[in-house]
């Protein structure tokens, strides 16, 4: 059964000694305990990374043209698909090729200045 979101769960982490401080030292200055100074940072660099790919997707779509962004998301798409039992898993698989073949074509041209 899938624990529910909200729910606590108990791990145990080896740290070294000089980290164990560094929690403890923050976990003072921030007025709480250290599994909430251990919690907070946890969540704060999942926000972060979430945040830096929202912006890496931003600068991506500002800077690629359509056709690549098309591919990018086809390829995406396709990448998703866990099912090889899936009916068009061959057809998808075929097209992703082809899509990726014409992509470096496009990439070729471009380095020879075309």
């Amino acid at each position: 059964m899938a624990r529910r979101p909200q729910a606590r769960a108990q791990l145990k982490v080896r740290l070294t000694e000089s980290l164990r401080r560094s929690i403890e030292d923050a976990a003072r200055q921030n007025g709480w305990s250290m599994n909430d100074e251990i919690s907070n940072r946890l969540h704060r660099s999942f926000e972060k990374d979430a945040d830096s790919l929202e912006a890496t997707a931003r600068v991506l779509n500002a800077v690629l043209p359509p056709p690549v962004l098309q591919l990018m998301a086809t390829l995406h798409g396709i990448d998703a698909m866990e099912e090889p039992d899936d009916p068009h898993w061959r057809d998808w698989q075929k097209r992703r090729r082809e899509m990726w073949r014409a992509f470096e074509k496009a990439f070729e041209k471009k380095g020879k200045g075309q």
